[in-house]
């Protein structure tokens, strides 16, 4: 089947029937659920590209399912979106959907999020993560950036960054080393990476040589500093202490965004120039980029 399938789970005929129509206009088959049970079963017999989940359900609630989906290893990486009438139920979750819709949703926006996941579609189909640091490839990162904007673009309050950590230059080192010894490096150097960040960071390993983090709710500049000083220190000093410091440069930034930003490929190309940028300054310590000061060094240059 060509095109993706969204899975539907929620037992209200008038907004299955809406949403279903919004689903299909932007290329997606899409099967209703009605039942928490049956929907349970079904999800152990597909894979959708995603799922629209409501939280009052009968005989099995929407939170035990996404309980069930974030524990199992084939359903864990299948982004939710929970859609519910009740805001502090969806508040007092034990584990965070994508994203969460109050109900009445807004169809032009709901319209406007699918169409954004279904431009993403090619990179659901790839693996979610690598598998030598195990965590998210570059790909599925991008789709876990669509759902972290459109909670910008709901709060309105707060930002995302995105966290760069390069590693140059790579060729001649990766030659020297084995196999083991390379995935014995990367898996060390990712230990010590995400010891510095939240659980909850979604970090991606890129075979270009670079790890992305994505970092939510940022209020101000400071916030988004301070996590990229941390990674900075804990990364140089492992490279120090093991000598790797001699054969390897590193350079960090972060890319603050917000509801500016109209695509996730809108804060994929800034965050490459970024990088770029970083290597041209001999400045130790993170960078800080933001969406007017990355496109007025951009514009200077052209």
């Amino acid at each position: 089947m060509d095109k993706p399938i969204a899975l539907l789970i929620e037992d209200d005929q008038d907004i299955a029937t809406l949403f279903r129509h919004v689903l299909d206009i932007a290329g997606y088959y899409t099967e209703i659920l009605s039942d928490g049970k049956d929907a349970m079963k079904r999800l152990s017999s597909i894979r959708p590209d995603i799922v629209l989940l409501d939280l009052q359900l009968p005989n099995l609630s929407g939170a035990d399912i996404l309980k069930h989906m974030r524990e199992d290893e084939s359903m864990k990486s299948i982004p939710v979106v929970v859609v519910t009438a009740f805001a502090d139920l969806a508040e007092n979750l034990p584990i965070e959907p994508d994203l969460v819709l109050t109900k009445p949703v807004n169809i032009k926006d709901l319209s406007n999020l699918i169409n954004r996941i279904r431009a993403n579609k090619d990179s659901m189909n790839e693996p979610s993560y690598d598998k030598v640091t195990g965590l998210l490839t570059e790909a599925f990162f991008a789709t876990r950036l669509v759902f972290a904007l459109e909670r910008v673009r709901q709060s309105k309050l707060t930002y995302l960054g995105v966290l760069f950590a390069e590693l140059y230059p790579l060729g001649e080192f990766w030659d020297q080393l084995s196999e083991n010894e390379l995935n014995d490096f990367l898996n060390t150097l990712t230990k010590q990476l995400k010891s510095t960040l939240r659980p909850r960071d979604a970090i991606a390993w890129s075979n270009n040589g670079y790890f992305l983090t994505l970092i939510e709710e940022i209020t101000n500049d400071n916030d988004a500093l301070m996590v990229g000083k941390r990674v900075e220190e804990k990364l140089s000093s492992f490279l120090q202490q093991h000598e790797y410091r001699r054969k390897l440069q590193l350079k960090t930034g972060v890319v603050l965004c917000n509801n500016n930003y109209e695509s996730v490929q809108e804060i994929l190309d800034d965050m490459n120039f970024a990088r770029t940028l970083a290597k041209q300054e001999t400045n130790i310590g993170p960078q800080l980029f933001d969406l007017k000061g990355v496109q007025a060094l951009r514009d200077s240059q052209v």
